[in-house]
C-alpha cells in the first residue's frame, strides 16, 4: 500500500465553495456557510436590533410621546378659561383590562355624561355665576381617555342634593389592579401574549438570548467541523500532530464531564442573587400597593370626619367651605403620583394646569403651586390644613374630640404620601446590584461556551447543532428574564393594566369623598323627600344616576371597588 505523505494534506481553512475545501465536498462548504451565518445573526440580535428598537418610540399603548400633546402649557398670564381647550396627556390611554359592566355600557354612561354637561353648563354659568365667579369655568370634559379629566366639576353640581334631578355624580371608574387568576383563559392568554410583545425589556431578552443561541451554536459548529476534519485526516493515516490531540482533549468525555461540573459549581452564587432580588422585588411591589391602600383609606377618613362633623343643618358658607377642602383632597392625591405615571410626565402640560383645567384648582391656586416647584404636595397639604382649621372655627367646633382626630388624620396623610416616594430609594445596595450583574454576565458566557461542547452532536451528518441552538436559548432565556421582571416591577405605577392603576385609585376616591363629604347636605330634607312624588320617581332611577352598573364591580372579583 503507497504511503502517503501527511504534508501535502490540505490544511482546515474558509471555503465557501466545494473545490476549496480540504475535502472537495459540499457539505463542508455548506458547515462554513452555516457558521458565518450564526455568526452574523449573532451580532444582528446583540447589536444592531436592540440598537434600532431603542431609537423606534414606544406605542401609545406604554408611554405616551410627547410630541402627541396638542399645545405647550398655558404661562400663568393665560386667561383660566382658555386653559380648558388644552389637550393633556391623557387622551390616548387604552383602559382595556377590567371586570364590571360591558364596554358599551361605559361608552353609553359617559355619552349621558356629557350631554347632561353641555345641558347644565349653561345653568351653572347663569345661575352661579355671582356666587361662584372665582372657579373656573369647566366646559364638557374633552379628554375620554382618562377617568379623571371626563369627571365634571363645578361648586354648583357638589352643593346640589342627591335628590337633585341634574346632579352629576363623578366618572365610573375600573379597578386599580386586576390579577390574572381572575381572568377567563383566553383573556389570560391574550396579556400574556401583549406582555411578551409590547414590552421592550422583554424584547431586549429575547435577542439576547438568541445572539448568545446563535454564537453557541456557532461554535459547536466549528467543533463539529474540526472533528470532520480530524476524520479525515485519521482515514489518511495522518492521526498524529498537536491539532489532533488537542481535537482529542477538547472532545474527549472527560472534558464534557469537567464542563458540566464547572457549571453546576459555579450556578448557585448567581441564582442565589437572582431569586433573592426577585422575590424582594415582588414584596416591595405589594408594600408599593399597600402604601396606596393607605392614602386613600387616610383620604377616606378626612372625607368622613370632614363631612360628619359640621351641624346640621348645613349653612351655605360651610357648604362653600367642604367643596374648597373636597378640591385641595383630590388635587393632592394627583400631585402624590403625578411623577410616576409615564403619559404625565410625557405630557407638556404641567400638573398645577391640569388640575385648574379640570376644576380642582383656581387660576391663583395653579400659579402658587407652580411657585412651589417639586414642594407643590406639601404646600397644597398645608393649604388643606389651613381650609380645615378654618372650618372648625367657624362652626366653633376647633375643641371637639372629631376635630383632634381629624387633625391625626390629616398629619397621617402626609407621612404616607412621603413612604412612596422614599420606596424608590429602598432598594439593594449599588455593590450588590453591581455583583449580581457581573456574575449574571459570566454565568451566561460559561452556558454559550460550555454548552457547545455539553450538547454537541458528534454524529450529525452536517456541521449545524439545532440541540446547542435550543438548549442556550432557553437557558439564557430563564437567566435573563428576571432582569426584565426587575424593571417592570421597580415602578409598579404603569398604564393600560400593566400595573398599578392611580388614576383609578384617584377616581375611586372622588367618589367616595363626593358622597361623604355632602350626606348631611340633605339630611334635614331626606323626611318630606320620602313622602314626595319625587322620591317615589327617584327609586325608579338607576340607584346612583350617571354611576349605574359600580354595584357589579368587585376587587380581585370579591373585594369592594
Amino acid at each position: 500500500m503507497e504511503s502517503i505523505d501527511c504534508s501535502k494534506l490540505p490544511a482546515l481553512r474558509i471555503c465557501l465553495t466545494s473545490e476549496k475545501c480540504f475535502d472537495g465536498r459540499e457539505s463542508t462548504a455548506n458547515c462554513w456557510v452555516v457558521i458565518f451565518t450564526q455568526l452574523l445573526g449573532s451580532l444582528l440580535f446583540l447589536f444592531v436590533f436592540p440598537s434600532v428598537i431603542s431609537w423606534v418610540p414606544k406605542s401609545k399603548g406604554s408611554v405616551r410621546d410627547a410630541s402627541n400633546s396638542k399645545s405647550m402649557p398655558p404661562t400663568p398670564s393665560t386667561n383660566i378659561k382658555e386653559k380648558s381647550s388644552y389637550t393633556d396627556g391623557f387622551n390616548d390611554l387604552s383602559e382595556d383590562v377590567y371586570h364590571g359592566s360591558s364596554d358599551d355600557e361605559d361608552t353609553d354612561s359617559q355619552n349621558e355624561i356629557s350631554e347632561r354637561v353641555n345641558k347644565n353648563t349653561t345653568i351653572f354659568n347663569d345661575v352661579f355665576n355671582e356666587e361662584f365667579e372665582d372657579m373656573p369655568s369647566q366646559a364638557a370634559p374633552s379628554d375620554t381617555g382618562c377617568v379623571i379629566s371626563t369627571t365634571f366639576r363645578s361648586e354648583g353640581n357638589f352643593l346640589k342634593s342627591n335628590f337633585d334631578s341634574d346632579i352629576i355624580f363623578p366618572s365610573n371608574y375600573k379597578p386599580e389592579y386586576v390579577p390574572t387568576m381572575s381572568s377567563t383563559s383566553p383573556r389570560f392568554g391574550v396579556t400574556l401574549i401583549l406582555f411578551m410583545f409590547n414590552s421592550r425589556e422583554i424584547s431586549n431578552v429575547f435577542m439576547h438570548a438568541t445572539g448568545l443561541a446563535l454564537l453557541s451554536s456557532a461554535i459547536s459548529s466549528v467543533v463539529a467541523l474540526m472533528l470532520k476534519y480530524e476524520n479525515f485526516r485519521e482515514a489518511a493515516s495522518c492521526a498524529e500532530g498537536a491539532f489532533l490531540a488537542l481535537m482529542d482533549r477538547i472532545s474527549s468525555q472527560e472534558s464534557v464531564e469537567a464542563v458540566t461540573k464547572t457549571i453546576d459549581n459555579y450556578k448557585f452564587l448567581p441564582l442565589f442573587l437572582v431569586l433573592a432580588y426577585t422575590a424582594f422585588l415582588v414584596e416591595r411591589w405589594r408594600e408599593f400597593l399597600q402604601a396606596c391602600y393607605s392614602i386613600q383609606g387616610r383620604l377616606h377618613d378626612i372625607g368622613l370626619l370632614t363631612g360628619s362633623i359640621v351641624p346640621v343643618p348645613v349653612t351655605w358658607g360651610t357648604k362653600k367651605q367642604l367643596y374648597k377642602i373636597y378640591r385641595y383632597l383630590n388635587m393632592v392625591h394627583v400631585l402624590c403620583y403625578a411623577v410616576f405615571i409615564p403619559s404625565w410626565v410625557a405630557s407638556k402640560e404641567l400638573t398645577p394646569d391640569f388640575g385648574a383645567r379640570i376644576g380642582l384648582l383656581t387660576f391663583d391656586e395653579a400659579i402658587f403651586l407652580h411657585s412651589m416647584d417639586n414642594k407643590a404636595r406639601d404646600g397644597l397639604l398645608t393649604l388643606l390644613i389651613y381650609e380645615v382649621r378654618v372650618l372648625l372655627e367657624k362652626n366653633d367646633i376647633k375643641n371637639d374630640a372629631h376635630a383632634i382626630v381629624l387633625n391625626q388624620q390629616l398629619i397621617k396623610i402626609r407621612a404616607q404620601m412621603a413612604t412612596v416616594h422614599d420606596m424608590f430609594t429602598l432598594l439593594y445596595p449599588n455593590e450588590y446590584m453591581l455583583l449580581m450583574m457581573v456574575l449574571l454576565q459570566s454565568y451566561a458566557l460559561l452556558i454559550t461556551m460550555g454548552y457547545s461542547l455539553m450538547l454537541l452532536n458528534k454524529s450529525s451528518p452536517t456541521c449545524f447543532q439545532p440541540m446547542v441552538l435550543v438548549g442556550v436559548f432557553f437557558s439564557v432565556l430563564a437567566l435573563y428574564i428576571p432582569s426584565a421582571i426587575f424593571n417592570k416591577l421597580r415602578n409598579p405605577f404603569t398604564e393600560n393594566s400593566d400595573g398599578i392603576e392611580v388614576k383609578q385609585l384617584i377616581a375611586c376616591t372622588e367618589s367616595n369623598l363626593f358622597c361623604c363629604m355632602r350626606v348631611l347636605f340633605h339630611r334635614e330634607d331626606l323626611e318630606p323627600l320620602r313622602q314626595s312624588i319625587f322620591m317615589k320617581s327617584f327609586k325608579k332611577k338607576p340607584r346612583r344616576g350617571l354611576t349605574r352598573g359600580m354595584t357589579n364591580r368587585r376587587k380581585g372579583g370579591f373585594g369592594e371597588l
